[in-house]
């Protein structure tokens, strides 16, 4: 016989402060963004309600990334997206008040990438 030590009640508690933390974290960082995001998405899953965390999309501005880089005193950093798609990727990660914040972008293909069909 087992026993769940975690009522669903207390779960759902979990998570409903976590959703309000990263809610809280997403309102001061748009509040503070120079230019602002297409999207932003809060995530706090039941299974990790300790967890939350904010993402932030901007649709083909690396600038916009690297404005809020900035303003919240972290690093872009730019990779390929994917083995087979170089388009650039640029991000950042960010922690605020205790809640992890991630933004980004895709950029435009490299020259050398675009082929004709």
């Amino acid at each position: 016989m087992s026993t769940d030590s975690t009522s669903p009640a207390a779960v759902a508690d979990a998570q409903r402060r976590g959703y309000m933390a990263a809610l809280a974290v997403a309102e001061q960082v748009i509040s503070i963004c120079p230019q602002l995001p297409d999207t932003v998405e809060i995530n706090c899953h039941s299974w990790t309600p300790d967890e939350a965390s904010v993402r932030l999309y901007f649709h083909c501005s690396e600038t916009g990334v690297a404005a809020l880089a900035r303003e919240l005193a972290v690093e872009t950093t730019t990779r390929p997206h994917r083995v087979k798609n170089p388009i650039p990727y640029t991000s950042l990660d960010a922690i605020v008040a205790g809640v992890p914040v991630h933004a980004w972008t895709l950029g435009d293909a490299p020259a050398d990438a675009e082929v004709a069909s």
